[in-house]
């Protein structure tokens, strides 16, 4: 795998896209990053342009996070396997920024917003089950206190698990004024988790720097994992579920560290003032 300048790429009239690429034998030799200058880069497979399976240039405004998505292809060396797409996670969530975000962003703003009214984050169970209420008191009330401290929002969780949540008109504006103002990339890492955790609360306090990943993987499966302290594991269930959170949450982190490389940096994403860091 190399980095190379524009000049010295072969161009071709045949992209690549990965739409029916599993099981396919390895089809190329060398993976490179090109520089397109003013911090834009792209992928190429033996000099050809890689193209998302919308079929859009692969473009990056991070080298790193180019290199990041080039290793994903350089890895495919299994000859009996093939090309497996589901070890290139941080290539899915490029293809889903440049073919869905740069598309229509509103409807991934909606879809992340959609989680507020049902935040899992913001559920408690009620006085008479002691150990989950500790468990939520510990590991989701600070991510709750970090936001609200930070967003200046009053998010308060709430034992009514059969409603929804209402929050005010000015909450549900601070929160899709952080969104609007994200990058593509920065939305659909945002999205992700989101969708994962099934919080907004959660994405937030993980994507920005307050959360750890082993924190966020406990945060986000707290209940699922208290039933199975109970009752054991279902095989095929529940280490699935553990696994996809795993790997989900991991690549988001990934990808949106090498966008956003300081913490200082990631704040500001999350911030309503952009010159503001939390």
């Amino acid at each position: 795998m190399a980095s190379r300048d524009r000049h010295n790429s072969q161009q071709t009239s045949a992209p690549l896209t990965h739409q029916t690429l599993t099981g396919r034998k390895r089809f190329y030799k060398h993976v490179s990053v090109e520089s397109l200058g003013d911090s834009e880069f792209r992928l190429l497979l033996d000099g050809r342009v890689l193209r998302t399976p919308g079929r859009n240039p692969m473009h990056f405004s991070s080298k790193l996070l180019a290199l990041a998505v080039a290793a994903e292809w350089d890895f495919q060396s299994d000859s009996r396997r093939g090309l497996e797409p589901v070890t290139m996670p941080l290539m899915t969530l490029a293809s889903t920024a440049i073919d869905q975000v740069l598309v229509n962003r509103e409807e991934v703003i909606q879809n992340c917003l959609k989680y507020l009214p049902t935040d899992s984050a913001l559920y408690f169970t009620d006085e008479g089950d002691r150990i989950l209420l500790a468990k939520q008191r510990k590991y989701l009330s600070p991510a709750i206190r970090y936001l609200n401290r930070h967003l200046l929002v009053n998010l308060e969780p709430t034992t009514a698990v059969a409603s929804k949540i209402q929050h005010d008109a000015d909450t549900v504006a601070k929160f899709r004024a952080v969104l609007e103002r994200m990058d593509h990339f920065s939305l659909a890492c945002t999205q992700g988790v989101v969708m994962e955790c099934k919080s907004v609360v959660l994405a937030y306090a993980f994507l920005s720097g307050y959360l750890t990943l082993d924190q966020a993987k406990v945060a986000s499966r707290l209940e699922e994992e208290f039933q199975v302290e109970i009752w054991g594991v279902v095989e095929g269930g529940h280490d699935m579920d553990r696994l996809n959170n795993s790997i989900n949450l991991s690549a988001a982190s990934t990808f949106f560290s090498l966008l956003h490389l300081s913490n200082e940096a990631k704040q500001r994403v999350f911030s309503v003032d952009e010159n503001a860091a939390l």
